[in-house]
């Protein structure tokens, strides 16, 4: 974190405030020099952010070529939101079980969607985070790097 802890938590907590509030995010990926964003739903554990993602999904492709990645979560109006970056890694195991078990505990309806489709779980870990709030007077956003 910077050199301004006090603030720092401030923001992050800021961003477990909003984050709170939504199930579904925007995933930016790059692969050589062909970008692509696409919706998910996700999960917020400490500093990781768990996605599950079809495995044949132009997403996952990129991401295996290029594991960093970028996330907006919003409620698509520009007054409160939060942008991530970070490194994505296809977890297995116990931390694939641990990050379903996450996102499917927000939204338990879609169940049946991911039994029905080739999914792996991705963990990506938070290096930026840029919180904007309008309500508390942060616009441009405030920073934190990890």
């Amino acid at each position: 974190m910077s050199n301004n802890n006090v603030r720092d938590e401030a923001v992050l907590l800021a961003m477990k405030e909003i984050i709170h509030n939504y199930t579904v995010c925007t995933l930016a990926t790059e692969s050589n020099g062909k970008p692509w964003a696409t919706s998910m739903f996700f999960a917020l554990d400490g500093m990781h952010i768990y996605c599950i993602v079809e495995d044949r999904g132009e997403g996952m492709k990129k991401l295996k070529n290029n594991p960093n990645v970028a996330l907006a979560i919003d409620n698509q109006i520009p007054n409160q939101f939060v942008q991530l970056a970070g490194a994505a890694e296809v977890v297995k195991g116990d931390e694939d079980l641990k990050g379903r078990t996450l996102v499917l505990g927000r939204v338990p309806e879609y169940k049946p969607f991911f039994e029905m489709v080739a999914t792996s779980v991705v963990k990506i870990t938070l290096k930026r985070i840029h919180v904007t709030d309008v309500p508390r007077g942060w616009f441009p956003a405030k920073v934190v790097q990890l």
